[in-house]
């Protein structure tokens, strides 16, 4: 992918930028002839809920951003960190597959409340547990694939030539597991917003997203309900978009 001509690359990003144009157009259209009720609003009255209480919706997002990305570093983290205890002590790497799987598939309405309860006192801290539960599984799944992925060859070679299990790591495994670590990343980055914004519903500290959300339900402001969601959505996509140029780097310099 990294080698297309820029021809082709320019191409695509017109096909996409056409493609965000005409779904903003429809969007605007539907909401100014009420199509799908009168609860989706134009696109041009968010913007204007966006720019008319930009310092509420500044204050949320820092807030927001702060936990989604603290979160999101610890979820990679502890993901690296057990696929990489998995990798090195293979006997672990069934039991720590259970583990997260088990941590990954409990629902987290029932563990919200659990959560709120035991960090009583520090409530910021319920975002940020969410925001790394949803990234530590992807992580650990996506790594662990990627320690695995250097060549069966080029593994024999460096330990017909003595390397040990540590340089066999530094020197072929962990380069060839960069494509599968950044990958991990993209995947992470919207599931952080979305873990981030779901522990926010339980409360958070300063106000942020999350909690914007509930508040503009329950009073039905409709204009910054739907402003506060395209924003987290946005941040969302960005995010996604810059790790996946990222991830397409990696992958013509570390790649097969």
């Amino acid at each position: 992918m990294g080698d297309r001509p820029a021809s082709e690359r320019w191409t695509a990003a017109a096909g996409g930028l056409a493609g965000i144009v005409m779904v903003g157009a429809a969007w605007e259209i539907s909401g100014r002839l009420g199509l799908l009720g009168n609860r989706w609003p134009p696109l041009s009255d968010i913007a204007a809920a966006l720019v008319e209480r930009r310092d509420v919706f500044f204050r949320a997002s820092t807030a927001t951003m702060t936990d989604a990305l603290a979160g999101w570093l610890a979820g990679l983290v502890i993901g690296f960190g057990l696929a990489l205890i998995g990798h090195l002590v293979p006997i672990l790497h069934r039991p720590i597959g259970r583990f997260a799987t088990i941590v990954n598939s409990v629902p987290w309405v029932a563990l919200g409340p659990l959560l709120v309860v035991a960090v009583a006192g520090a409530q910021r801290l319920t975002p940020l547990l969410f925001a790394t539960l949803a990234v530590f599984f992807a992580g650990f799944v996506s790594i662990s694939s990627g320690l695995r992925a250097s060549s069966a060859a080029h593994n024999d070679v460096l330990t017909a030539m003595g390397a040990g299990k540590w340089a066999r790591l530094r020197r072929l495994e962990l380069p060839a597991a960069v494509p599968s670590i950044v990958y991990a990343a993209k995947l992470g980055a919207p599931a952080a917003m979305f873990g981030v914004i779901f522990g926010e519903w339980f409360g958070s500290d300063p106000p942020a997203l999350g909690l914007l959300i509930v508040t503009t339900l329950r009073q039905l402001q409709t204009e910054l309900l739907w402003a506060s969601a395209t924003l987290t959505a946005l941040f969302a996509v960005v995010a996604f978009a810059l790790l996946a140029g990222l991830e397409r780097a990696t992958a013509a310099r570390y790649g097969p």
